[in-house]
């Protein structure tokens, strides 16, 4: 499939900036206005296909991939912490600079939209951009999955369990591409008693690809990769935080 941009330098800007973080209600009305939004780019969820995944063996021109994982406990307990955290977008709750904000679907949407913020600038300004979810797939075995570009998937078990998010740009946004998140149980043996694998590793997994949308976005994206890493390295963080802490 094609990563192609779609609508580029003719969608209007949707991307909104302020001096001030937004509020919760403010996320909520942003988001309520990307019904109906379409995609900037042509392949939404292409970060779990396998001619992505083939492509990226030697990265796709023009487009930067970026594959960040971090083991954030062990055993039963940790993953079923760990997707709950995924599933209910709370990926971020220990960052005050930035954030994920998906509202739960409507009865009658398929794909719920997400909105990512963060101050940008040199702490000048904030931003909130247009994204939405794209698919979702909790408790699915590792084995169903197509290997992974980056080979992580590839190190662990067959019998792994997996669960994944991932949110596509839309129209508007200065960034195009897509974002998945994935949570790993190495240690699940369905076969033996769940005390068997209280040792298995449980991971958080990033695989982002992106490239600059329009021609403004073009011009600033190269800017914008350093706030893309330290975006990453806070999820990281963040998630081994969270699922670290009691409830």
């Amino acid at each position: 499939g094609r990563l192609d941009g779609a609508g580029g330098a003719s969608a209007a800007l949707l991307t909104v900036f302020s001096l001030t973080k937004p509020t919760g209600e403010e996320l909520g009305m942003f988001a309520s206005s990307l019904s109906g939004r379409a995609f900037n780019h042509e392949q939404p969820g292409v970060t779990r296909s396998q001619s992505f995944n083939d492509a990226c063996m030697s990265s796709p021109k023009g487009w930067t991939v970026i594959s960040r994982s971090t083991c954030v406990g062990r055993g039963r307990e940790a993953y079923e912490r760990a997707r709950a955290l995924l599933t209910r977008w709370r990926v971020m709750d220990n960052v005050a600079w930035a954030g994920v904000l998906s509202p739960a679907k409507k009865n009658e949407e398929k794909e719920s939209p997400v909105v990512t913020y963060a101050k940008c600038y040199g702490g000048l300004m904030w931003v909130r951009n247009p994204c939405r979810q794209v698919y979702e797939d909790v408790d699915v075995p590792l084995k169903h999955r197509a290997r992974d570009a980056d080979c992580f998937f590839n190190q662990l078990s067959p019998s792994a369990r997996l669960s994944q998010v991932a949110y596509s740009t839309l129209q508007g946004h200065l960034i195009r591409g897509e974002e998945r998140l994935a949570v790993l149980w190495d240690g699940y043996e369905p076969s033996k008693d769940p005390s068997s694998s209280e040792l298995g590793r449980v991971y958080f997994a990033i695989r982002s690809v992106s490239a600059g949308s329009g021609l403004v976005g073009s011009l600033l994206f190269p800017f914008m990769r350093p706030m893309q890493d330290r975006f990453f390295a806070s999820q990281l963080d963040s998630m081994q935080t969270s699922v670290s802490e009691k409830p």
